[in-house]
């Protein structure tokens, strides 16, 4: 089954909206994963690093057993381990870099690693308060009714990190690319295998005995396309890859109807995105490598290698 590009869209602009299920952006991700000794090839792992966001294409909702089973549950790695794929192993054990459990997005959610003041919540929780409090006294009442949420901070908050994930490896754009192009489609053979379980209410108007598996697999090339299109404006030269991050995200929004009538928001966006590498330079490099550090010791004391 293909889903339009239309559809592809909307579902990625209701993230702007609704965007408490997201934690480190994709570029972080990838960052992690590389920096991380796995099975295979690093692009696999890579990709593998940044697949579990899938569920977002299917509920923002971080409540949704799409966002309980990619996050929470270890039934990509467990299936990885019966095969003689090191394909397959290197795209399981990157997924498994991304969980909330112990794993990258743990630091970010619900515990910082580097700063105690920001332990309860995680680093991405606490800064994006902080976010909203220099967006609001920078821009006031120039801000529509409605569009400056803690959310929206969040949202935009980690484009901004992953622009600083930039700073430090300027490659990260054709990494985050390359992975996607690249990856194999044995993903698909291991998302299906490791969600066998049916669901009750599948999306897009699948029949009935649809799999959480096959839903992920359906949805997975799109989430493809966007890894590819991001990696493209991260590979533009910094001073460029800003604005063009910012119009992305201001077309997305009134793609949808985020943004009221015509309001360009991008001088805005570029604002927020610019306020996030000022309030995060402090901390945002020790946060990251102490989350690194922690990503391979749970790796390792869980059994995956």
């Amino acid at each position: 089954m293909r889903i339009s590009r239309l559809t592809f869209w909307v579902v990625v602009l209701a993230l702007a909206l609704s965007s408490s299920a997201f934690a480190w952006g994709p570029a972080t991700h990838t960052y992690i994963a590389n920096q991380l000794q796995g099975p295979g090839e690093k692009p696999d792992q890579m990709y593998g690093a940044v697949t579990p966001d899938i569920n977002l294409l299917l509920s923002a909702d971080a409540w949704s057993p799409y966002f309980q089973m990619t996050h929470h549950e270890f039934a990509v790695w467990n299936t990885s381990t019966s095969s003689d794929s090191k394909v397959m192993k290197a795209l399981a054990y990157g997924y498994t870099t991304h969980n909330e459990e112990w794993g990258a997005d743990y630091t970010a959610h619900i515990h910082s690693l580097a700063y105690p003041e920001f332990a309860q919540g995680g680093y991405v929780i606490k800064k994006s308060a902080e976010l909203c409090a220099v967006l609001q006294d920078a821009y006031g009442n120039q801000i529509p009714d409605g569009i400056l949420t803690l959310d929206n901070c969040h949202f935009i908050l980690e484009y901004g990190l992953d622009l600083m994930v930039k700073m430090r490896d300027p490659a990260i754009g054709a990494k985050v690319m390359q992975s996607a192009r690249h990856r194999s489609p044995q993903i698909a053979a291991l998302l299906v295998a490791a969600y066998p379980e049916v669901d009750p209410a599948p999306k897009f108007g699948l029949p009935a005995g649809t799999t959480y598996g096959m839903e992920f697999a359906i949805v997975e090339p799109i989430w493809r396309e966007k890894m590819i299109q991001y990696g493209d404006i991260l590979m533009l030269p910094s001073d460029k890859a800003l604005p063009a991050l910012a119009a992305f995200l201001n077309q997305m929004a009134h793609d949808l109807g985020v943004l009221p009538g015509q309001l360009d928001a991008t001088q805005l966006i570029a604002g927020a995105l610019g306020a996030t590498t000022q309030i995060c330079a402090p901390d945002f490099g020790p946060e990251l490598k102490a989350t690194v550090a922690n990503v391979a010791l749970n790796l390792q004391t869980n059994g995956v290698k």
